[in-house]
């Protein structure tokens, strides 16, 4: 009986022991999965579940032990524990009764009923058992039950070296078996493990992916006339097959691949767990709020998925583009009409509420869809295809066990036992089983020799896996009873390791020392016991570099012709602001990526509001606010008025710019942090109106343009300064340059400009107020200017700081200073001498790194 069914019937027994006080089957299914691997241990070891369960329970009690009175959930705890071994009884007892049984509980049957009535006439003459390693109590007993009642004989493949060594993983097994049924001893156990006549030979790959590569070269160096049959490919990481089968050199006449591909590594299947993750997304903000349909960012990767791509790239490209121009958050079925896929199905999209059958009509409707689409023009869709109809197969069979079994009630539940079913199904690839080289997993390769072998992957965490050990048994109570825990399974993957290697001649054995989603990074300890214990084989290692292709890494950019055509374009016609110049000045490379070729990163779906953001909402309501007051005195009346109104404002723009009618959470503490920073401008007015100061607005959000003369290549060209100034106004008759920031400021960072340094200490922002004062003085010669720098955040008083110290009205001498400042930065950009180079010291440059 398969896992998930035997996970149900092992819930029906839970419900019938616990009865009202049963789990839902969403809450067991998570401990029950476990717990089934357990009572099948402990059913093939042939151990007493109430002695097993019983100590476990002691444990967990004494673990709980207190003076104090148990409150009601330890005395919960508990009773999980204590209730362990009747649910063990009362599961088998409900198998039985419907005829049906697991493995574990299989075994222990016939071998007691072996042991009890022997085995029965045979047709056979002899039984052979042959190449077996990790045996259970339960099979040992089955084997000695034939012994004993004919001619039997139990053929064993190791190898002295391991054998002999009562510390080698690689002969555990075979050593323990022994010691408790010397009958099944084996006669004679040759050495040919450790052998003058075998090469071995490590390689070092540059990554993980190259092991590919690694292995496709020894192909091509391999002598053609050699025998391809006993040539064999072994891949311990089955994600490796695929750049194996891609990397594969056109002098490989056959191969044949006995391994499956894991099926969860198929294009299909990620397909499908992407839609699942919408849909598990979509039930969560159900719950939360009215009218909501489906998150962007599960949604957005489905539509990026390469399946979907390869078939709508053009219609998803708009819908991609029109999410994040529109800033939606939430896609709504109304978002969906122009999608083939939603039109054809579009319960896919729709919320899934009866998980017994929506889920899988659905995704067995979306590769049904596929399929006819997925044409066999290449081995991709021809994998793609293979993977349609496995999964087409697991999704029906998934169907009906949910029609017996109705208890899933949470999309997360229905995700796991999915992911779990494909977890043990594979891709059967077909070839020529006894003609070509032989590329297969380790599992496969039991029982099996080769004269020669590549084996990827020897890495540790992949040969062996390492610490794997799913138990509700803890590491004492296992070794108490002699059950398996992950020495044991490093055991059996050494031993299927070494054995391989044995008869073989040409070894080529490679790992990747990289850290990556492939693999740990660590060289396993098998090749370390290999060049620590093999003194008679002649083992070599070699470092293996490849030069996979890669985006050129551009330190530095020539100013030739075309980037002189660009410059003179930027600097005449879209004009030279100060965040062009503060670029330029911190990198000169990110300068030319963003401000000459234009290159900016793609617009993003905001959920929650940015810093650029809040600074938008808040300079576009006070330019609502102040926009009527321009060329006027202000009154603090009107503006006691326009306080009214800065709620709504601030509100109506929030839910605009985030495409949301309700905010929550961080967007609404966002939202009322503006309007407090709103309502601080106006108040600051306000009083310094009734104190009796006379203020006049020129302007809000004022755009300014200058020309600057500039010679070049011996002519004269006029360069445009360009930017924007968030308020000017007078205040008592002098002119006050105000840049507000919404974000935190330290005043401290504007200190004295030094005419003298020519600027080149000033920091960005002194730069910035600076700019400001030298354009709009240049057209205001008789004015008396000041420039601001005003933080909305943190401070009481918005005007008692923020001028650059010594230079309050920015007289002929700062005007001169900072015209040849200017230039001397043109300069610098137009000398051809000089190439555009990454400013390492930048931590900002997105593009150059």
């Amino acid at each position: 009986m398969d896992s998930t069914s035997l996970s149900f019937e092992l819930y029906e027994a839970h419900k019938e022991l616990a009865g009202q006080h049963a789990e839902s089957f969403d809450q067991f299914y998570k401990w029950g999965e476990i717990l089934l691997s357990d009572f099948n241990q402990i059913d093939l070891y042939q151990l007493d579940a109430s002695e097993v369960f019983k100590d476990l329970q002691n444990i967990q009690e004494l673990e709980s032990w207190s003076m104090e009175t148990h409150t009601e959930l330890q005395k919960k705890y508990l009773s999980f524990w204590k209730g362990l071994a009747p649910l063990y009884y009362t599961f088998n007892k409900h198998l039985e009764s419907k005829g049906l049984t697991y493995s574990g509980s299989a075994y222990k049957r016939v071998a007691e009923q072996l042991r009890e009535s022997g085995v029965t006439e045979s047709e056979f003459n002899a039984i052979y058992f042959c190449g077996l390693n990790a045996l259970s109590p339960c099979e040992i007993d089955i084997i000695n039950s034939f012994k004993k009642s004919m001619k039997t004989e139990v053929i064993w493949d190791v190898d002295q070296h391991y054998i002999s060594n009562p510390n080698h993983e690689a002969g555990h097994f075979y050593r323990s078996i022994i010691r408790h049924n010397s009958n099944l001893k084996a006669d004679n156990i040759p050495d040919n493990l450790d052998s003058t006549d075998t090469t071995i030979t490590i390689y070092e790959s540059s990554s993980t992916i190259s092991q590919a590569k690694i292995a496709a070269q020894i192909l091509e160096e391999r002598p053609q006339n050699n025998n391809p049959e006993s040539f064999a490919i072994i891949l311990p990481d089955p994600s490796m097959l695929l750049p194996l089968v891609h990397e594969m050199p056109s002098a490989v006449n056959s191969a044949n691949v006995t391994m499956g591909f894991p099926i969860n590594k198929t294009e299909i299947f990620s397909l499908l767990t992407h839609v699942i993750k919408f849909q598990e997304n979509s039930k969560k903000y159900e719950t939360q709020r009215k009218n909501i349909f489906i998150h962007h960012k599960p949604f957005q990767r489905f539509i990026k998925h390469p399946v979907l791509r390869y078939l709508f790239g053009e219609e998803l490209d708009r819908m991609d583009y029109k999410i994040r121009k529109e800033n939606k958050v939430f896609i709504q079925e109304s978002d969906l009409s122009d999608l083939s896929i939603y039109r054809s199905i579009p319960t896919l999209f729709q919320t899934w509420t009866n998980l017994s059958n929506q889920p899988v009509e659905s995704l067995l409707a979306l590769i049904d869809f596929l399929e006819p689409r997925l044409g066999e023009d290449s081995d991709r869709n021809k994998i793609n295809l293979q993977s349609i109809s496995q999964l087409r197969e697991v999704l029906t069979k998934l169907g009906q066990t949910f029609s017996r079994y109705p208890y899933v009630e949470k999309m997360s539940t229905f995700k796991r036992v999915f992911n779990n079913i494909c977890n043990n199904h594979e891709l059967a690839f077909y070839g020529e089983p006894l003609s070509g080289i032989q590329i297969m997993g380790l599992l496969e390769s039991r029982a099996l020799d080769f004269e020669e072998l590549i084996i990827l992957s020897v890495n540790e965490g992949i040969l062996p896996r390492g610490r794997q050990d799913n138990s509700i048994l803890p590491f004492d109570l296992k070794r108490h009873h002699k059950l398996p825990a992950s020495k044991e399974k490093d055991a059996v993957l050494s031993n299927h390791f070494f054995r391989l290697l044995q008869r073989a001649k040409n070894i080529h054995l490679v790992y990747s020392p990289l850290t990556d989603r492939f693999g740990s990074g660590e060289k396993s300890r098998f090749l370390l016991q290999l060049e620590e214990e093999l003194h008679q084989v002649k083992i070599s290692s070699k470092k293996f570099k490849t030069f996979l292709a890669k985006k050129p890494k551009q330190d530095a950019v020539r100013k030739n012709a075309e980037y002189i055509k660009l410059l003179d374009n930027y600097l005449t016609n879209n004009g030279l602001s100060i965040s062009g110049i503060n670029r330029f000045i911190t990198c000169p490379l990110d300068f030319y990526y963003t401000y000459i070729c234009g290159i900016r990163d793609d617009d993003q779906v905001q959920e929650e509001i940015e810093d650029s953001s809040m600074g938008t909402i808040v300079h576009g309501v006070l330019e609502d606010i102040y926009h009527p007051f321009i060329d006027q005195e202000l009154r603090a009346a009107s503006l006691r008025k326009s306080l009214e109104s800065v709620k709504d404002l601030t509100e109506q723009k929030f839910k605009t710019l985030l495409n949301q009618k309700n905010l929550f959470g961080i967007n609404y503490l966002s939202k009322e942090m503006a309007i407090l920073q709103i309502e601080k401008v106006l108040r600051a007015d306000i009083e310094d109106l009734e104190n009796g100061e006379e203020i006049k607005l020129l302007g809000v959000e004022l755009d300014f343009s200058e020309k600057l003369k500039y010679s070049w290549n011996g002519n004269t060209i006029d360069i445009k300064l360009t930017g924007k100034i968030d308020r000017v106004d007078t205040k008592n008759g002098i002119v006050r340059l105000i840049d507000y920031k919404t974000g935190t400021f330290d005043n401290k960072k504007l200190k004295s400009l030094d005419l003298n340094d020519s600027f080149q200490n000033a920091s960005n922002l002194e730069l910035q107020l600076a700019f400001y004062a030298f354009v709009y003085g240049r057209n205001h010669p008789n004015k008396t200017i000041t420039s601001w720098i005003v933080a909305l955040k943190g401070n009481k008083k918005l005007y008692n700081q923020g001028s650059v110290k010594n230079l309050p009205y920015f007289g002929n001498d700062f005007h001169q200073a900072f015209d040849s400042f200017l230039k001397s930065i043109i300069d610098e950009m137009t000398n051809e001498e000089i190439d555009l180079i990454h400013d390492e010291s930048s931590k900002y440059c997105q593009i150059c790194d």
